[in-house]
């Protein structure tokens, strides 16, 4: 994996997980909360779905956004939604 591909990973995850946080506001983290799992979600999603499809090989961009964005999208409404159920 290249530096390029990471950033990738790590932007569209992170951007995701904003988005995710403005369209569902019951399970924002907060700004920086919503980056941080986005950060890691698009990380390992990205990455799982390299693995998954390609063997390893690297995926055109189109597919590393929309995987990275998806894990980023994913952890943070799992953490959203944990955390709602523990605060109560």
């Amino acid at each position: 994996m290249d530096v390029a591909t990471l950033l990738i990973n790590l932007l569209s995850g992170a951007g995701a997980a904003q988005l995710t946080g403005k369209l569902v506001p019951g399970i924002s983290l907060g700004g920086l909360g919503n980056v941080l799992a986005g950060l890691v979600g698009g990380g390992v999603g990205g990455q799982v779905l390299a693995n998954l499809l390609a063997g390893g090989t690297g995926l055109d961009i189109a597919s590393q956004i929309v995987g990275s964005g998806i894990g980023g999208s994913l952890l943070t409404a799992i953490v959203g939604m944990l955390r709602q159920t523990f605060q109560r």
